[in-house]
Parts: C-alpha cells; structure tokens; sequence
C-alpha cells in the first residue's frame, strides 16, 4: 500500500518492538502538536518505519483503528489552534467516513470542533461552525485574500508551509497550480477568506484591548 508518508521516514535498521497503550497516546499528542514521524522516532525511541504504520493505521482506520481505539493519558486539543497534521487526518477521517465522535477522541478535541467546515465529501459541501477547512481550502482562501483584497491574515512562512504539506501529503501540486492562475473564486473560498478575515480582526482587537 502505498503510504501518504515519505518513504525516507521508514529507511531505519531498528528492529520493532511492542506497543503500549501509553505509546500510542504519547505518538498522537505529539504528532497532533506538529511533530514529524523522524521526530517522533526520536522522541519514542522507535523505528520510524513503525511510526509510519502505526499513523497510518489511524489515517486509513484499518480494522476499525479509530473507532476502537480508547485514549488512556491524552493532552486535551480542545479550543487550540489547528496544525497541519490534524488538518491532515480530519480530512482522511472524513473520507473514511470515521465518525465526529471518533474522530474528536482520536484528535482528543471537542466533537463540535470535528464536524467539518467545508469538507467535501462525495462531491457534496458539509458545513458546521467552529471547525476547520481542508488544507487546499484554506491555501486558496489565502490566496484569494491577498491577491484579491490585498489582506494577509497568516505569515508567509505559515502559508509556505501549508503549501508544502499539501504538496507532499495531499497530492495537490495540479489544483495548486490551477488555484494561482485561477481568475475566479467558488463562493465557498469567498465565504471561508471572509470567515479567517474577520477572524483576525477580532484577535488583533481582542489582543489590542488586553495592552
């Protein structure tokens, strides 16, 4: 099977050893925090090639991996910001048709944060507040808002590597070259730069008024 991890994160002559139920929650906090699977070898003192097929038991929900799996010493994601691992695998979650519930406990977030934002699923748009986009999503809302309204709401090295995660996970090097010739925006990318526009705002009011 071929993995959407790569493939230099398995070349390591560490010979695999059992998992516990504290390792599995230890490699969620951390790659949910932003950690590579190379970090998280490091970090777990294992094989990255068994890092790389632990994850991806949970981003293919082989044998019912999310579903089964019951979190014993977790660090709560609820309310804090997205990183791009999480935006990840809620959008494998989605398109393996692993639950909100199930997914929240697997992200160990609230299950109202996992509902999905303009998550495309079967061709059909699924909207629900306080959540997140797909990664493209958010790339070319960003984009939309600095070239169209001349705003920029993330910094470039933020959106760099949103870019380069898509690029290296998502497989979307072709949609990404169609988004920056693109000479017009679908109404869900106007409504979702809007929603990350006044979103910024209120943070750098609400930042403005704790000086």
């Amino acid at each position: 099977m071929s993995g959407f991890l790569p493939e230099d994160y398995v070349r390591n002559e560490k010979a695999d050893e059992p998992w516990k139920r504290s390792d599995t929650d230890k490699m969620l906090d951390e790659f949910f925090a932003g950690a590579s699977p190379s970090r998280l070898a490091a970090v777990l003192r294992r094989n990255p090639k068994a890092i790389k097929r632990q994850l991806e038991q949970f981003f293919y929900n082989e044998d019912k991996r999310c579903d089964r799996y019951e979190p014993k010493l977790r660090i709560s994601r609820k309310g804090k910001r997205w990183t791009p691992n999480e935006v990840l695998f809620r959008k494998q979650a989605a398109k393996r048709g692993v639950s909100a519930e199930n997914t929240a406990k697997v992200l160990a977030r609230a299950i109202n944060e996992c509902g999905g934002l303009l998550f495309e699923l079967e061709g059909q748009e699924k909207q629900a507040p306080k959540a997140v986009a797909p990664t493209m999503d958010l790339i070319w809302a960003y984009h939309y808002l600095f070239h169209r309204c001349s705003k920029k709401v993330v910094t470039d090295q933020a959106y760099d590597d949103l870019v380069k995660e898509e690029i290296e996970y998502g497989g979307g090097t072709n949609l990404f070259k169609q988004i920056k010739e693109q000479d017009d925006y679908p109404g869900r990318i106007r409504c979702l730069a809007h929603y990350l526009l006044l979103t910024s705002l209120e943070k750098q009011r609400d930042d403005a008024r704790r000086l």
